[in-house]
Formats: structure tokens, sequence, C-alpha cells
């Protein structure tokens, strides 16, 4: 509960900022490499690679006007809650062979980003200029995977990448039950966006028996994005003398890129994504 303002005149009155920026931000920036390499060149001999990856980055961004808070201000009044995230899992597994190899990556990367402007129950802003509460939360997923196997004899070769990505993120705006407002504009804006990029290639080959690459890539993305009034059965207050806008925007952008090939010389060469 805490007011804001230039103090009081001589007569009393409140006299009000010249403006007020709450703001709060966060940035994630996450490479995962893993590589799987076997290779068998000599008689009888069998070689195996592999690699196992869990990532799980987390981060909050909250900016708040608290409750039962009162704010007079002549200029704007900024609330403001950013977060942003660049997640780049890489895989590649590689195999040889005269005898035996074997290579396999394995990722797991689970993200949860979330980004909170909030104006609290029963809060006062009397402002000359705008208001304007804000929440943006955005992704960067750049996702990469290889497979390759080889083979000159003495079957099999194999080679294989899996990788999962999870990413969660959310973005709320939103007034408190009996807030009061006053302003010239208010403007309430929940924007969540995620851009994704999955590069996928194997490769396969042969010239006397068993050949396998295989990559597996498993994307969820879930948004959660709310701009607006929290209703407790208590009713908000709002006096605009020039527009009231409410926005709630969730953009995803998807690119998926594959590649599959495959030979032999001598029967069985398998290569997918």
């Amino acid at each position: 509960n805490v007011l804001l303002s230039a103090g009081q005149d001589a007569l009393g009155s409140t006299l009000p900022l010249g403006g007020l920026n709450v703001s709060a931000e966060a940035a994630l920036d996450a490479w995962l490499i893993t590589a799987a390499v076997a290779a068998a060149t000599s008689a009888s001999a069998t070689a195996v690679g592999g690699t196992i990856n869990v990532m799980a980055p987390e981060s909050t961004v909250r900016a708040a006007i608290g409750t039962g808070s009162r704010i007079y201000a002549d200029g704007p009044v900024v609330i403001s809650a950013k977060s942003s995230a660049m997640l780049v899992p890489i895989a590649a597994s590689l195999a040889g062979s005269t005898g035996t190899a074997a290579g396999g990556t394995l990722q797991i990367i689970v993200s949860a980003n979330r980004a909170y402007a909030d104006i609290g129950e029963n809060v006062l802003i009397h402002s000359t200029d705008d208001v304007t509460l804000s929440a943006e939360n955005k992704d960067s997923l750049i996702s990469v995977l290889a497979s390759a196997s080889g083979s000159t004899g003495t079957n099999p070769t194999l080679a294989g990448t899996l990788n999962v990505l999870i990413s969660r993120t959310i973005a709320h705006a939103a007034v408190g039950a009996g807030a009061t407002i006053k302003a010239h504009n208010l403007l309430i804006n929940a924007q969540a966006a995620s851009k994704l990029l999955t590069v996928m290639a194997a490769v396969s080959g042969s010239t006397g028996g068993t050949a396998a690459g295989a990559t597996v890539n498993v994307n969820v993305l879930n948004r959660d994005v709310l701009a607006g009034f929290l209703n407790s059965g208590i009713s908000s207050q709002i006096d605009t003398t020039g527009d009231a806008v409410i926005t709630a925007i969730a953009d995803e952008s998807l690119l998926g890129i594959t590649i599959a090939g495959a030979a032999t010389a001598g029967n069985t060469a398998i290569s997918g994504n």
C-alpha cells in the first residue's frame, strides 16, 4: 500500500510525479551441442558411442504495482515485463565400420519462460498521460540434427539422434479487481511469439552390408497469453480522455528442413528423419 507523488502543496493537495516506469526484463541464450562418434576399423572390432543431455532453462519476470497503491503522475505510467530466450540444440551422430559400430545422441530440452505485468487490486492511478501495461515473451528455437553411417564390409553400422524440445511461454498483463485508473489512453498488451527452425539430415552408405542412419525430432510449443481485467466480483473504474485498448497476441513461425539419403553396393542401406 504505497503512495507515489511529488508531495503536497501549501493547501495539502497531492502533487503529481513527472512520470513512472516500472520494468523488469530477462534474456536467455542457451546452446546445447552433443556428438556421438563410433568407429571400428579392425577385424572383429566393436565400437559404441553415445551421449545423453538434459537441459531445463526457466525464467520468471514480473513488473507490478502492488495492492492498494496510489499513484499521481503528470506524465506516462508504464509497467512492463519482457522475457526473451534463444535455444539452440545441436546433435550429431556418426558411425563407421569394418565390424560393428554404433553411435547415438539423446537430447531433452524443457524450457519455461514467464512474463507478468500486473496492476494490483484496489490500485488508484491518476495520470495526465497514457497508462501502459505490457507483458512480452519471445522465443527463438533452432534445432539441428545430423546422423551419418557408413560401411565397407562386415556389416552393421548404426547412427541415430533423438531430440525432444518442449517450450512453454506465458505472457500475462492484468489489472486487479477494484482498480481505479484515470488517464489519457489505457493500453494493455500481452504478447507471446515463437520462431522455430528445425534442420534434420540423415545419410547412410554401404559397399558390403548393413548401414542405417536416423533422426527423430519432437517439438511441443505451448503459449498462454492473457490481457485484461481480473474479476473477483469487484468492478474496476476506468476513465480515459482517449482510448482504452486491450490486445492479446500469440504468434508462431515454424520452418522445417529435412534431408535424407541412402546408398548401397551390397544391399541394405537405410536412412530416415
